[in-house]
């Protein structure tokens, strides 16, 4: 609806007024449709054009007139009519999708519609114009570029715009596709942790009721073994009880070692340390062994170490453990010949390796790819052959890779192997504290000793042990009566205690104690050791900490250095 001076604000404002219209025109029928349904009485008058009506507004023939858009648009400024804000029966022009799909098409588009509407320069607006322009002055190549290129522009725009929401989507589904299939992963790697927890702890509930049984086992057949009365065919018998339950702890604490290193529980606890001192003790470990199987005649071993190398900073315990499983190896598989033990100090790359080299049978080239795997003895023929679990390789290689080091072998059938292990190198304090002697029968008359301890038959082994330095022995069977007799006995020197109690958890009992008396000597005993356990117990106050089986020299040499400091 235009007018040439007042601005209509409903069609009920043109009563009585002259308004005019194009002849047969689509806006002209519905405009009498509409004034006739509201009964308003507005005098139409018809004009052949456009331009003729637009005149005809302009010379005050008529008072206002109703005409499509497009035209007025093209006509508007020219005779300078007022564009009021009256519109009725709008033509809508509409973009459509099936149902259910591209929902995100369509609100992109209206987005983009809405605000270009808005903004009078905005390519909507713009072609518009041209849209106009070409209505009123023809079809010229020159008119009709500018609208091709906006045609074009909005076409390349929406077939980008189309092409992106479909891009989205494949990847917002390929997103969720990704975060279920990790969400999944995530559930199954929490059940293989928890079932690797759980096996651990069955593991070492097992173990814990295994090593004291055999802890008792090896603690009074080694006193019997000592003992004066016993005959030489008894000893013979008793050399065969302690030997094989010394195996039965070695395949236990295998187990508990290798279950630790596949569920990441094994911890390092780095310090320095003499190599020389650790080497020879695993030397002399090996000649027993030779001794004890009467093949001492038939193996030798020798030591070929780096003179430029005294000390080192790692873990001590775990080191030795990986070379006694490799020296343990070399033995097993060297009937007869030579053993050879030795390390270099590779000081430009600063790494230590350490290596075992053998003269015996050796190991097939297509079996040693697989000889570190859990199991495996290299040949399977072996293991009917030789005893073992074929864990000590495996926990060899868990604990070299848990070091940052590495371990391989280099093999011939036959003529024997040499195992190398590395460790990154760094150098400890040369200085190594002087020995305490040891009294072969220490005599503990004027010490105090509280053994704490639930099972039977490792208190009478400990009380068998002890008893026999005369020292004056006190029994508790759990934490509470611990700590009821430190307090009424002053003079308790020392205590022997296990770390799992039933009534109180070990280092709390260590705690409490270490509250009563502060010069308390405390060594704390276990069936299996934990990650940081020992770091909490010395924390607490305990002096040593010592793993089960204990033996009769073990014991006594740590109470008396103990006692000594």
């Amino acid at each position: 609806l235009y007018s040439a001076r007042e601005n209509f604000q409903s069609l009920s404002a043109l009563a009585e007024k002259n308004t005019g219209v194009i002849a047969g025109d689509m806006a002209s029928e519905k405009l009498k449709s509409v004034l006739s349904s509201l009964s308003i009485h507005v005098p139409v008058k018809e004009y052949l054009s456009a331009e003729g009506v637009f005149h005809a507004l302009a010379k005050k023939e008529i008072e206002a007139l109703v005409i499509n858009n497009l035209y007025g648009y093209a006509f508007e400024k020219r005779f300078k009519a007022i564009r009021t804000n009256v519109v009725f029966e709008p033509y809508g022009y509409y973009v459509v999708t099936p149902p259910g799909r591209n929902e995100k098409i369509l609100q992109t588009i209206d987005l983009y519609l809405r605000r270009w509407k808005a903004e009078s320069s905005s390519p909507y607006h713009q072609s518009f114009r041209r849209w106009i322009l070409q209505e009123t002055k023809g079809s010229s190549a020159k008119n009709v570029l500018p609208y091709v290129i906006y045609v074009l522009f909005f076409l390349a725009f929406f077939i980008v715009l189309v092409f992106a929401i479909r891009q989205n989507r494949r990847l917002k589904k390929r997103n969720k596709e990704l975060k279920d299939m990790q969400q999944k992963l995530s559930e199954a790697l929490a059940r293989a942790e928890a079932s690797d927890k759980l096996k651990l702890t069955f593991i070492n509930n097992i173990t814990h009721h295994l090593r004291t049984p055999a802890n008792g086992i090896m603690g009074f057949a080694q006193l019997l073994y000592d003992s004066p009365k016993t005959s030489e065919e008894q000893k013979m018998f008793l050399d065969v009880i302690i030997y094989n339950t010394a195996r039965l702890v070695e395949i236990i604490n295998d187990l508990i070692d290798i279950s630790k290193i596949e569920s990441g529980e094994m911890e390092l606890n780095p310090g320095s340390f003499i190599v020389g001192e650790m080497i020879e003790e695993i030397v002399q470990q090996a000649r027993e062994t030779l001794k004890k199987e009467k093949r001492e005649h038939l193996v030798s071993i020798h030591v070929l170490p780096d003179p430029h190398v005294t000390s080192v900073v790692a873990d001590r315990m775990r080191v030795k453990q990986v070379l006694h499983n490799l020296v343990s190896n070399a033995l097993k598989f060297t009937p007869k010949g030579q053993i050879t033990l030795g390390y270099k100090l590779f000081r430009s790359q600063q790494y230590l390796e350490f290596f075992v080299k053998d003269t015996g049978i050796g190991i097939p080239e297509d079996k040693q790819e697989n000889i570190f795997d859990r199991f495996r003895h290299g040949d399977e023929a072996y293991s009917q052959t030789f005893e073992g679990t074929g864990l000590g390789l495996a926990i060899a290689r868990g604990i070299a890779e848990l070091m940052n080091g590495r371990i391989m072998v280099n093999s011939t059938l036959n003529k024997g192997s040499v195992f190398y292990f590395s460790i990154p190198f760094q150098e400890g304090i040369t200085a190594s504290p002087a020995p305490t002697p040891i009294k072969t029968s220490p005599c503990w008359q004027n010490q105090k000793i509280l053994i704490v301890e639930n099972e039977r038959s490792s208190y009478l082994y400990l009380h068998a042990v002890l008893s026999r330095t005369g020292a004056n022995i006190l029994h508790a069977r759990n934490a509470c009566h611990a700590i009821e007799l430190v307090r009424k006995h002053s003079d308790i020197t020392a205590v022997l205690t296990e770390v799992i109690l039933p009534d109180m958890n070990g280092i709390e009992l260590i705690r409490q104690l270490k509250k009563s008396n502060p010069a308390l000597l405390i060594i704390v005993q276990t069936p299996y050791p934990l990650a940081g356990e020992k770091e909490e117990c010395i924390k607490s106050g305990a002096s040593e900490y010592l793993v089960k089986p204990l033996t009769v020299k073990t014991l006594l040499e740590c109470m008396e250095k103990l006692f000594h400091s």
